[in-house]
């Protein structure tokens, strides 16, 4: 393929001017020669006759022979073989001057195919299922949003309700047990929830209320407890100090007997009595004494129990309130998941565009998780070719190189060529199925259809091209020189 046909067409009309042009001087040469001759006296040579002779006697005059008797080739060769000779000098020297300014292009061949810029969108489905209904065929044009396939649902709107139900429920009860954390003594609702549910909200409050007075009444009766033993406390310290001021008083007596008793003015008995009462009383202290220890004791122990008791419900509100709020997540995530499950029972289009391929084709046919769908080439999506490069020529394609795209079918004649240019490479090989490397190329076209007068022949995704992309350009006579030099450079080696 030329690399500008025009130029070259407009350099070969030139060089063929040119190669006429010879065999007229060549003839111009020939007639100046002969008519010099004629003016000389000297006959034009001719060549012997049929019957041996030369011109009209025969043979050759005497005139016709050189001098020498030599031989005299411009006098024994015809003109037409001169005007051979000078049309083949000029017809090489022409295809010498034509291959030498003349160039082809250097092209890389490649098998392609039209796809969107932008990819098909391929989609799929994350759970899989079997299939209820298929909505769309192959070809039909969707928009986004439309139902593309319905598969049976694994979930169904009972349970998402029954879990729904349960959310409420966990939702007055984290209300119920943060106010008895917190110590309030009315139960505040949302009132949303108060609004839609009335009743749970009822039983929410009736069961704080039951919660707060049982509380209540464990407080209550460990506070009586310890006024309680305060009491005791108070009357045994009351009962001591009593017993103390007689202790003094009877302590006083003895001194006086014993005084009484050395004189003789009081009897033994009197005396003994007063001891008597006095130990009595030592010993009744002693004895409140110690029972002001253990009234002391149970008293700190109720107040223990005191605060134990605030201590163990906060502990048992706070270890329900943890639960309740597990669950509450857990069963958010639940229903969120049914829901979701629900929702994606219905496969949809993410955009505007065409159905190239339904990889579901049976109704009750099962989709496996992860399985490919429907494959949608987007609307409005500009074309672009991606070819298979064989490995050996990715040294020589770049981006920003010129391409020609045909049609990969007997069309191509018909239709003629789109001009592209490449604009991406793979960095890397990639395999086809049979597992042979190639790099892809992608080419974009100057055109979305091939045309040929009225004709138009549209791209469409998945049609098969052939892509000759434009690596360099050398002339004619190089094409022809390259092998033997080539050969010149392997001619004096030895292996």
């Amino acid at each position: 393929m030329a690399g500008n046909p025009v130029a070259a067409a407009g350099r070969l009309k030139e060089l063929m001017e040119k190669a006429r042009a010879v065999p007229e001087a060549a003839a111009s040469t020939a007639a100046a020669y002969m008519a010099k001759k004629t003016a000389d006296g000297t006959p034009p040579p001719h060549g012997p006759t049929p019957d041996g002779a030369g011109g009209p006697g025969g043979a050759e005059t005497p005139s016709d022979a050189p001098a020498d008797g030599g031989y005299r080739p411009s006098e024994t060769i015809p003109f037409k073989t001169h005007a051979v000779f000078g049309l083949c000098a000029a017809m090489v020297v022409s295809f010498g001057i034509w291959s030498a300014i003349s160039e082809i292009d250097i092209v890389s061949m490649a098998l392609g195919e039209v796809i969107p810029s932008t990819q098909v969108k391929t989609i799929q489905h994350l759970e899989g299922g079997i299939v209820r209904t298929i909505k769309v065929v192959e070809g039909g044009k969707v928009t986004a949003g439309q139902e593309l396939v319905v598969l049976e649902p694994t979930a169904s709107n009972a349970d998402v309700g029954e879990l729904g139900e349960r959310l409420v429920s966990l939702r007055f009860d984290l209300a119920r047990l943060r106010a008895l954390l917190r110590g309030d003594r009315t139960l505040t609702l949302d009132p949303e929830l108060v609004r839609d549910r009335p009743d749970l909200a009822n039983s929410a409050r009736q069961r704080f209320q039951a919660d707060l007075e049982k509380h209540l009444g464990d407080l209550k009766r460990q506070n009586a407890a310890i006024v309680q033993r305060t009491q005791e406390i108070h009357e045994i310290k009351t009962r001591i100090t009593n017993a103390g001021k007689s202790l003094k008083l009877v302590d006083e007596q003895v001194r006086i007997s014993e005084g009484l008793l050395k004189r003789d003015l009081t009897n033994r008995f009197v005396h003994l009595n007063l001891l008597k009462e006095a130990e009595q009383l030592r010993g009744g202290i002693e004895t409140d004494e110690a029972s002001l220890l253990r009234a002391d004791a149970a008293r700190k122990e109720a107040q223990a129990v005191l605060e134990s008791v605030t201590s163990e419900f906060n502990k048992e509100t706070q270890r329900l309130l943890d639960e309740a709020q597990l669950n509450f997540r857990e069963l958010t995530q639940r229903i969120q998941k049914f829901r979701d499950n629900l929702q994606r029972t219905v496969v949809r289009s993410p955009v505007d565009g065409t159905v190239k391929t339904l990889h579901v084709v049976t109704v009750g046919g099962v989709i496996r998780p992860g399985d490919p769908v429907v494959d949608i080439v987007p609307a409005g999506d500009k074309l672009i070719i991606e070819a298979k490069l064989q490995t050996q020529d990715i040294g020589y394609v770049v981006p920003g190189q010129a391409a020609m795209v045909k049609l990969a079918s007997g069309d191509a004649m018909r239709f003629g060529a789109l001009k592209g240019t490449v604009i991406h490479v793979s960095p890397d090989t990639l395999q086809t199925p049979d597992g042979n490397p190639y790099y892809k190329v992608r080419i974009a076209t100057e055109s979305d259809h091939f045309s040929r007068g009225s004709l138009v022949y549209n791209l469409f995704p998945g049609m098969q091209v052939v892509a000759s992309i434009q690596t360099g350009t050398r002339t004619v006579l190089r094409y022809l020189v390259d092998p033997l030099l080539a050969n010149l450079d392997d001619a004096l080696g030895e292996r």
